[in-house]
Parts: C-alpha cells; structure tokens; sequence
C-alpha cells in the first residue's frame, strides 16, 4: 500500500503543477501543490469502514459488495470532517474531504457518490480521479496482472470526457517519462 500512496502523491503532484499558471488554473497555486502531494495520501482513508471480506476479496464484487465498497468515499469524507470540527479547518483536511469524497465523481455526472459533473467537481478530485485510475490499471493486483503504459493512456483517453476531465487528462499525458520515473521510484 505504501507504493500505491506514494506513486499517488506524486502522480498528483506532477499534474498540479503541469497545471500552474495555466489560463483557468488560477487556483494552483505553489500551496495548492503541496497541499494535493498531502492530502492525495487521504483520498482512500473511508476504506478503514469497508469489511476485510469486501476489501481483501480476490474477484470481482458482487452488486450488493460494490454498493458497499462506494461508500468508503463518505465515510471517509465524514472522517475528515470529524477532525476539521474537532481540530479546525486546515487546509489539507479540506482538500482531503475534497479528494475523499469526489475522486469516483465522473465529468459526465454518472460518478458516486453524488453524481457531481464537470467542474462541480473540485479539482484536487478530478485530479485524483486520473492518478487513481492510472495507478490501479498499471498495478499487479491479485485478480490482474499490470497493464502497460499504452494500454492504461489509451484507456484513460477513452474516458476523457465522460469519466475524466478532458484536459486534464492531454494534461496529464504530456511527458510519459515522468510517470514511468514515478512507477520505478515506488515500486509495489
């Protein structure tokens, strides 16, 4: 797990600030970057509230297992948010109720938990959202062997505009380089 939430800090650091100073990104800003590279870490922390038969499971999840396993977003979400009322309202935390609970949203609106769409969506979520993805589809797991660097872009560019934000994903494509470096730096 620790190569998963490493690669994903730095899956995310290295859109965030592909992103800077581009037109429309005002919001990222060099705060902005160090706060994703923190909270992206959170993105999956509602998963303490999913059973071990569910998480652990080796196939694929039943309807009724799947219905489960999405809730982990608000659990997490309301996590987090017990420790904003209980210690303030830091800016990670914030972010990480972003992430938590909007990194399965889709652009299209079809995502969960509340079928937010475009950008609705926060954007340190949409951006998890793609380093998620990428780093599942080009992992081992124990029902799948990885999948390659073109086969995971080209999916992903398949679900550019419907499942992620169009731009983001040309965005996060620029350099495959620097995502192969990552993908060598933390291995599973």
């Amino acid at each position: 797990i620790g190569g998963h939430l490493n690669r994903i800090c730095d899956y995310a650091r290295l859109l965030a600030e592909r992103l800077a100073g581009r037109p429309g990104y005002q919001e990222v800003t060099f705060e902005f970057i160090e706060t994703i590279v923190r909270a992206a870490a959170l993105h999956d922390v509602g998963k303490v509230g999913i059973p071990d038969s569910i998480l652990l499971k080796p196939g694929k999840l039943t309807d009724a297992e799947f219905t489960i396993m999405k809730t982990h977003t608000q659990v997490g979400a309301e996590l987090l948010e017990g420790l904003r009322q209980n210690f303030g309202d830091f800016t990670m935390i914030s972010m990480g109720i972003d992430v938590t609970l909007g990194h399965h949203e889709w652009w299209d609106g079809s995502g969960y938990p509340h079928g937010k769409a475009g950008r609705d969506i926060p954007l340190a979520a949409r951006i998890l959202g793609i380093c998620d993805v990428y780093d599942a589809l080009t992992s081992a797991r124990v029902y799948k062997e990885a999948w390659t660097h073109p086969d995971t872009e080209e999916v992903i560019r398949q679900g550019a505009g419907t499942q992620f934000d169009p731009e983001l994903v040309d965005i996060f494509f620029e350099n495959p380089e620097d995502l192969r470096a990552v993908r060598k730096k933390y291995p599973d």
